[in-house]
């Protein structure tokens, strides 16, 4: 459960050094720790995954999305430059 927070924590740094400090007190203490810290790393990589996955979803989705604003942008920012390029030159004013 550590691992599946810790994922999706906004600060990284602190939710390791934290999981960092449990694991090493309970190896002070003698008890269980090589399935707690296989647990944490299983947990944060199947945040990452889904995370992942759900990038790659909406990448899909949001490309079908976007052609047309290519096209429609690509047809307008020749001139663009064109214009701006006479500008900087000093030919319009």
């Amino acid at each position: 459960m550590l691992g599946i927070l810790g994922a999706v924590a906004p600060c990284q740094i602190s939710t390791n050094m934290g999981a960092i400090s449990y694991t090493t007190n309970r190896m002070a203490q003698g008890k269980k720790w090589l399935a707690e810290i296989l647990s944490f790393f299983a947990g944060k990589t199947f945040v990452y995954f889904l995370l992942g996955l759900l990038v790659l979803w909406m990448g899909k989705e949001l490309e079908a999305l976007t052609i047309p604003v290519f096209q429609a942008t690509r047809k307008i920012i020749g001139p663009l430059f064109l214009i701006t390029g006479l500008y900087f030159v000093g030919c319009v004013n």
